[in-house]
């Protein structure tokens, strides 16, 4: 990642040429004055479309999701129904409360909390495909580690369940836990095609 990064702030402006050469120089001015952003893993938090490698957003909160890791996986690993309630905590403590933070709007200031609080107080949209110019979605909401961090814990607890389970011959499950399951996976499925479709029209009408 480092060697990348070193690449985009330095050498990548020799090979600017053709139609896209202007939008590779800003990106190489972008990355000579954010690449330590980068390598600290906190360019999510100043996050603008054509800053430096944008999309290694993502390799910014997994880090940042992971250093907390060991303060959750060793309770859940001596103390697990203690375990257990400290990652729901913080599961409920990013969705809805906890994370309060000023938010300015229009020279009016409100306290909201996690990304139900977030997504209810600007107002934004269910996807980032709705998303308004401008609105700030990405930088406030999309990017961040307490919007982001709900996945990664339910990976962590399912880990944790896996591991707890790991001499266990056959797997028992509920009937009802089985459909529930299926029914989950069909329902992903579906919405990832139908995401997919929409994004293709939309690129097409566009």
């Amino acid at each position: 990642y480092a060697v990348i990064l070193f690449f985009h702030a330095s050498l990548i402006k020799l090979f600017a040429t053709g139609p896209q050469s202007e939008w590779m120089m800003m990106h190489h001015e972008s990355c000579q004055a954010d690449w330590w952003k980068n390598l600290l893993y906190i360019n999510n938090f100043s996050f603008s479309g054509s800053g430096c490698m944008g999309q290694t957003w993502y390799l910014a909160v997994e880090m940042q999701c992971f250093i907390i890791t060991p303060l959750l996986i060793w309770p859940l690993w001596k103390f697990p129904k203690f375990g257990l309630g400290l990652i729901s905590m913080f599961f409920l403590a990013g969705k809805i409360f906890v994370c309060f933070f000023f938010i300015s709007d229009e020279n009016n200031f409100s306290v909201t909390g996690g990304a139900i609080g977030i997504a209810w107080d600007k107002d934004y949209p269910p996807s980032a495909m709705f998303q308004a110019p401008g609105d700030g979605y990405m930088e406030n909401y999309y990017v961040v580690p307490w919007v982001r961090i709900q996945p990664y814990l339910m990976g962590m607890v399912l880990g944790f369940i896996l591991f707890k389970l790991r001499k266990t011959e056959k797997l028992k499950m509920h009937s009802i836990a089985v459909t529930w399951c299926w029914v989950e996976l069909e329902s992903r499925i579906k919405a990832t095609i139908i995401t997919n479709i929409s994004c293709s029209h939309a690129v097409d009408l566009d």
